[in-house]
């Protein structure tokens, strides 16, 4: 059931992070330095489940927006 919980997650932020490219007029084929994520359960995925987001979205990185914070700014 955890599985399935955070594979639904997963899906999802993908399923975000497209159209937020889309929107912006940034293909998926560009790579990206990262992108921020804010969502419930994120920091509980395991590394191999971050890495298929990452991958998916074509970016180097993923970081929760609570870890980075105030150098937002």
């Amino acid at each position: 059931e955890e599985l399935s919980r955070q594979m639904a997650l997963v899906r999802r932020l993908v399923e975000l992070g497209r159209a937020t490219r889309a929107e912006s007029g940034v293909k998926t084929r560009q790579p990206l330095s990262r992108a921020l994520i804010a969502a419930t359960g994120f920091e509980t995925l395991g590394e191999e489940l971050r890495a298929q987001i990452a991958e998916e979205l074509n970016v180097a990185g993923l970081a929760s927006l609570g870890e980075v914070g105030a150098s937002l700014v």
